[in-house]
């Protein structure tokens, strides 16, 4: 008694392009999608976006409290017209009073950078 082989379903790739909706490829060897399925969307909750968000900002604010921190040490007086005090251009009394200060924000800056 020989069993019955099932014969090959000829429209195998008729049936799987229209399941996935998908136009396919014709080819001897086998189907082949043309386009990629969709991705999913990510789906997301207001209290993870407001995280995140959070996050971005906080790590923003950080990294440029840290750079405009150590812009004062080594360049105090484009640090000083960045903070829209530019300073004089001459070394009398007050100009050193002012680049003190620059210092000494720059040093805030950078540990609130922390």
């Amino acid at each position: 008694v020989h069993a019955k082989q099932p014969e090959p379903n000829k429209n195998t790739a008729e049936a799987w392009r229209r399941q996935q909706n998908t136009p396919i490829q014709e080819s001897a060897e086998a189907a082949v999608p043309l386009v990629a399925p969709a991705a999913e969307p990510i789906a997301m909750d207001t209290a993870s976006l407001a995280h995140l968000l959070y996050v971005v900002g906080s790590m923003c604010l950080g990294v440029g409290l840290c750079v405009l921190g150590v812009l004062c040490f080594f360049l105090p007086h484009t640090a000083a017209e960045m903070y829209g005090l530019p300073l004089q251009a001459e070394c009398s009394a007050p100009a050193r009073q002012d680049e003190a200060w620059v210092l000494a924000t720059g040093f805030r800056d950078l540990f609130l950078g922390i």
